[in-house]
């Protein structure tokens, strides 16, 4: 009598399939693992230029502490700071005013900004070092004006460049050029916080005073 050979019987993979299968983990892994690095990169850019915000807005309470509560843009020249150059498109003068407490210039470099260098000391530091605008009008004894930002800026269709002043019938708009579409800013009372386009027009709007001015590198 014939035995019936088990049909529960294990069939083992075969080289080609074995083959298969390691092929196609590397493409998996090939195609997935640069993804979650651009994504973690992204969180570090991020936090990176937050950080140099909060730097920032440190730097110029500590400016202001000796300066009558006053930022340098307040402040004359003479008395070091740069009150003379607020109707300048030299915006990193407002920067350099405040090396002392700053430290280093490369904090005034957004990871994400890749036409503005990282300036190695302040005496090769210019706007072509400078990520960030300066808040003309920040007040230190109300938090919510703006210190500084990113420089994505667009008014009236145009991206922003020097001394501009945002009024209620000012179009203002959010590049997405460094953070999606979101912007850093440092207030006055030297925090600093990413926020949406919307966020940041409820700020400008609703608790800052207008026209708001700002220098924009």
């Amino acid at each position: 009598m014939k035995k019936c050979k088990s049909r529960n019987k294990k069939k083992a993979f075969t080289s080609v399939e074995v083959l298969v299968v390691i092929i196609t983990i590397a493409l998996l892994t090939f195609i997935v693992l640069p993804v979650f690095t651009v994504r973690n990169h992204a969180g570090r850019g991020d936090i990176v230029c937050i950080n140099n915000l909060k730097q920032v807005g440190l730097a110029m309470r500590m400016f202001s502490n000796d300066h009558d509560g006053k930022f340098p843009w307040a402040v004359a020249k003479s008395e070091g700071g740069s009150l003379d150059f607020v109707n300048s498109p030299e915006v990193f003068r407002h920067f350099l005013s405040a090396t002392n407490e700053l430290g280093s210039p490369r904090v005034l470099a957004c990871p994400y900004d890749l036409v503005r260098l990282k300036a190695s000391d302040w005496t090769a530091f210019t706007n072509n070092n400078l990520s960030y605008f300066a808040g003309l009008d920040a007040n230190g004894a109300n938090p919510a004006t703006i210190l500084a930002g990113d420089r994505t800026l667009s008014v009236d269709g145009t991206n922003a460049i020097g001394a501009i002043a945002i009024r209620t019938n000012t179009v203002f708009r959010v590049s997405g050029s460094f953070h999606e579409g979101r912007v850093n800013l440092a207030f006055g009372d030297g925090s600093a916080q990413q926020m949406s386009e919307k966020q940041v027009r409820r700020v400008i709007f609703l608790t800052n005073d207008l026209p708001m001015r700002l220098a924009v590198p």
